[in-house]
């Protein structure tokens, strides 16, 4: 209400709806930048949000994780959300042994959204991301970020590139799709094959469709 955003109250309505990817999260350097820049582009800004607690760890001991988190919205986009999030203490949140899996992903490629005409969103998005170039094709628009690119396509591409169709709810963008890189995409196949998870080929890669992972298609090169 007001100038809170409630991130529990925002996802519990987005579950009314449907399921998949609900917000969208860029890594921060500083917050009240981040405000600053929202306001200065006509976005609309909310209250700060920070939280903080200790993080128990498997030796016994303890270590301080602490989050500032930059909301915003999309004026043309009411079904998702939007922030910033700055890591106080990132040399206690990263740890080595949960950025190594089998599976061999090393990084986050890019996220996608699907929306009717991407060229409606790319100002917001540009705003948003603090990013003045983008790739325009017949495929839809790439923004490049310093975490990985941000895709927006029509459903009609995002079809032909994923070999999965994609209803928009009340013509709302949908968070479709996340890619990762540095996969090993037979043994990826072959778990999820064991997990009894449905794997299709595209021209993007191995897809886990979203009909086996909650709403949110993952893709592997």
């Amino acid at each position: 209400k007001g100038d809170v955003f409630s991130f529990g109250a925002f996802n519990r309505d987005f579950l009314k709806e449907r399921q998949g990817g609900s917000m969208l999260v860029l890594e921060s350097k500083d917050p009240a930048a981040d405000r600053a820049a929202f306001a200065h582009a006509g976005l609309p800004v909310f209250a700060p949000f920070s939280f903080e607690r200790e993080q128990a760890l498997s030796d016994g001991g303890t270590r301080k994780v602490g989050f500032d988190l930059t909301f915003t919205r999309d004026p043309g986009d009411a079904g998702n959300g939007f922030f910033t999030c700055f890591h106080r203490f990132p040399e206690n949140f990263w740890s080595a042994a949960y950025q190594s899996h089998r599976n061999g992903v090393r990084a986050l490629k890019s996220v996608v959204v699907v929306c009717e005409e991407p060229a409606m969103h790319h100002i917001f998005y540009s705003a948003f991301t603090g990013e003045r170039e983008m790739r325009a094709t017949s495929l839809g628009i790439t923004i490049t970020t310093p975490r990985g690119e941000l895709k927006l396509m029509p459903p009609s591409a995002y079809e032909r590139l994923f070999g999965e169709t994609v209803a928009l709810v009340n013509a709302q963008p949908r968070i479709s799709a996340v890619m990762f890189s540095g996969g090993d995409r037979l043994r990826i196949e072959a778990d999820c094959r064991k997990a009894g998870l449905e794997t299709r080929s595209s021209p993007e890669g191995l897809v886990v469709p979203s009909t086996a992972t909650a709403g949110l298609s993952l893709v592997f090169p």
